[in-house]
């Protein structure tokens, strides 16, 4: 809990930098989701009946969730009490990011004395826990499928579904994520939040938080996501930004269109070789702008090096290692053919 409360007062701190360093996820709610129902109305959670999704028979009181995806086909059914819920939900619409993960809204749990959000990532945003091989953002119809699979696990609770059924409908549905959509634990997450909010009536673990408490062996991008949280919540990281990688990756996607892409990376320039032309073109940054530029970035290399720095510093005394040599960071020595500086 310490630790949570500490990347939460820096997390709060830093949030009006958020907008600048990570692109901001989607939604379509007019987007048709599954049998001509669009996204939109599958998060009211009003419907009954839904094909090759699920139904609810109001006479036998039974929920029958089946699913056919390629050669799976995805069944379960449970006899449910509407009359004993406790709670009510709807989708709020309210783009944000935490933790360099940018969310499209929440879906808030309404119990009697207390009230829970269960946070909904969108096209675009950035899955630190993604599957070896697959892309570190969510694509349109990964984004889809999990508000679809969400929407089952919401209305079966909403319906009185007991955890020991939700849990029954992850069972099932699983597969079909990691077969078709390599979502696995940003899925299971969802399934953690839905559980949280619905049943425990707890507020749910951020997606960064439950990352961090599995015990599995992680790629090297999410070993180095958790690093960098871990250096946050020792104050000597601002903020988490997604790496490289996923700007590369949006950026030479040709799925998304120009319009798009000019709109979060017009800094954006061609490489140059005639350096003359950077003279001659007055649309070009001017000499000041360069420099802020570049001072921006000494700045950023200083705090990476003066983390890793630290945080190697700490292992070695972690090692019982008696050694007090001290390492400082600067960008204000002069240059000489050692570099970095210290």
């Amino acid at each position: 809990m310490e630790y949570q409360s500490k990347l939460e007062g820096i997390h709060a701190h830093n949030a009006r930098f958020s907008s600048d360093t990570v692109i901001l996820a989607k939604l379509d709610k007019s987007q048709i989701a599954t049998d001509s129902i669009t996204i939109g109305h599958l998060l009211t959670f009003t419907e009954n009946s839904i094909r090759n999704l699920y139904s609810f028979d109001h006479k036998s009181n039974i929920f029958r969730f089946e699913h056919q995806e390629g050669e799976f086909l995805a069944r379960a059914s449970c006899v449910l009490n509407p009359l004993g819920v406790r709670f009510t939900a709807e989708y709020l619409e309210n783009p944000t990011s935490e933790y360099g993960i940018s969310y499209v809204g929440f879906i808030q749990v309404y119990h009697l004395h207390s009230s829970f959000d269960i946070k909904m990532p969108g096209e675009l945003s950035y899955d630190p826990g993604c599957a070896s091989g697959d892309k570190p953002w969510v694509d349109f119809y990964q984004m889809t499928k999990i508000v679809i699979f969400v929407s089952v696990l919401m209305k079966a609770a909403l319906l009185g579904a007991t955890k020991k059924f939700l849990k029954r409908l992850f069972i099932v549905i699983k597969p079909i994520i990691s077969l078709y959509y390599q979502k696995d634990h940003l899925f299971r997450w969802m399934y953690k939040q839905i559980k949280y909010a619905c049943i425990y009536k707890k507020q749910p673990l951020s997606y960064p938080m439950y990352l961090r408490r599995l015990r599995k062996s992680y790629s090297e991008s999410v070993q180095n996501y958790l690093s960098t949280l871990d250096m946050m919540a020792k104050g000597r990281n601002l903020q988490i930004i997604p790496p490289p990688e996923y700007f590369k990756g949006i950026y030479e996607d040709s799925s998304f269109n120009t319009t798009f892409k000019l709109k979060y990376f017009e800094d954006e320039e061609p490489v140059v070789e005639d350096f003359n032309e950077i003279l001659e073109d007055e649309k070009k940054c001017s000499v000041y702008e360069m420099k802020q530029k570049l001072k921006k970035t000494k700045e950023r290399y200083e705090e990476v090096m003066s983390s890793m720095i630290n945080d190697l510093q700490d292992k070695v005394k972690a090692n019982g290692n008696s050694a007090n040599a001290v390492c400082q960071m600067s960008i204000f020595k002069p240059f000489s053919a050692q570099c970095p500086v210290f």
